[in-house]
């Protein structure tokens, strides 16, 4: 297994880091790896069991560049079309009516559930949000939600449907056929594009159409979420250490860089397509320790989080999958979106409600749910992730 032992490709620059946080040499360096033990969670936590929470608060805080705020326009090179928003809102539904309704309902149960700022939410204490969130949803579907077809896009489940205005098509079959992939705006520094694991060939809207979206969007960094469950009957849809050049024509991929870490791996990969100017280099950031259906612990989630953030600029656009590209995939989005979102609101004021913390991650969920479909956050234990990983993460700014 070929190793490459690259500080730039697996190692946080210092400037990332917080003072006082001082990260261990390159070859120990293993971010993601507190937290270990406990962490599957089986589908029955839809039913309230309890998952392993660590409570640890976190020990970083994501340094910010002071043009992080700046949109570059080759990251926002897409034929999809993204709605002016205002900072303010993170959702175009936080105007609406149905969601005043949903926010008051979040506060009402906050008041009943959350004691002290910042502990952890149980499954109980959960279990009546995500019924509201639920319904919600159900009000999206009912206003016609417009979905691809089984013609137009090749599909892992058929009830994981991938809404049309948000889909990106696969321009190395005329444009005709369109990805399982979809570009969410979710009002945050970072373009996110949430998609199903990519099937390995080169059929209209499979592997081949992937990486070519990836160079057509300018992805600066691919998040691979499935583990060996998910992966052991099919072949990879990128290169490997053992074949580091994969050629689907149009497009060819090589891997230049391999960095293994405990549970995961980091890559940096050249995507080249006949016809197109130039090479993109793009990094692929591996986590395999995440069941399908699951949670980890809220420290491993904002690890991962963190570890994303080193490896890209501020303001890049990052493309997450799973199997599905809903469950672990959205809750990793939200966390993502949700965190540049409240860091910013620190920035009007330095003190944070417990209840904007959570209207804030609805939105987020919702917003999801609109572009890449209604199982966006798949769970009630997943949105509970996000909600601790949250509260653990601003602890000290919680009133």
């Amino acid at each position: 297994m070929d190793k490459m032992h690259d500080a730039a490709l697996v190692r946080p620059a210092d400037h990332f880091l917080p003072s006082g946080l001082v990260m261990p040499d390159s070859a120990a360096w293993n971010p993601l790896q507190s937290g270990v033990a406990n962490e599957r969670e089986p589908v029955a936590a839809v039913r309230g069991v309890e998952s392993h929470d660590d409570t640890n608060p976190f020990m970083h805080r994501h340094a910010r560049k002071a043009n992080a705020g700046q949109q570059t326009s080759r990251a926002r090179q897409t034929d999809i079309a993204r709605p002016e928003r205002h900072v303010a809102s993170a959702s175009p539904m936080a105007d609406s009516v149905a969601f005043t309704a949903l926010a008051w309902q979040i506060r009402s149960w906050l008041m009943l559930s959350v004691t002290q700022p910042g502990e952890p939410m149980s499954a109980a204490s959960i279990a009546p949000l995500w019924v509201a969130l639920e319904a919600h949803t159900h009000r999206l579907e009912d206003e016609g939600l417009d979905n691809l077809t089984s013609a137009e896009v090749v599909s892992r489940f058929t009830d994981i449907h991938a809404p049309r205005p948000t889909a990106l098509r696969d321009r190395g079959h005329g444009g005709l056929a369109y990805l399982h992939a979809n570009r969410l705006d979710m009002g945050c520094r970072h373009a996110f594009i949430a998609a199903q694991k990519p099937v390995a060939c080169n059929d209209p809207g499979s592997a081949a159409g992937f990486w070519g979206a990836m160079q057509e969007h300018g992805v600066a960094l691919i998040i691979d979420l499935t583990n060996d469950n998910d992966n052991a009957h099919e072949a990879h849809y990128g290169p490997t250490p053992h074949a580091r050049s994969l050629t689907l024509e149009p497009v060819s991929v090589r891997l230049a860089r391999q960095e293994h870490f405990d549970h995961g791996s980091v890559e940096a990969l050249h995507i080249a397509t006949s016809g197109v100017s130039g090479m993109h280099v793009v990094r692929r950031l591996k986590f395999d320790a995440w069941q399908d259906h699951g949670v980890i612990s809220p420290t491993r989630l904002g690890m991962l989080a963190y570890r994303a953030e080193t490896l890209c600029e501020p303001d890049a656009t990052i493309a997450i999958h799973c199997r599905a590209g809903v469950g672990r995939t959205g809750t990793l989005t939200c966390f993502m979106a949700a965190d540049d979102l409240i860091s910013r609101t620190l920035h009007a004021s330095p003190r944070l409600r417990v209840d904007t913390l959570v209207r804030i991650t609805i939105e987020c969920v919702l917003q999801g749910r609109r572009d890449r479909g209604p199982c966006f956050v798949q769970t009630s234990e997943q949105l509970r992730l996000v909600v601790n990983a949250l509260l653990m993460r601003y602890a000290a700014s919680l009133e």
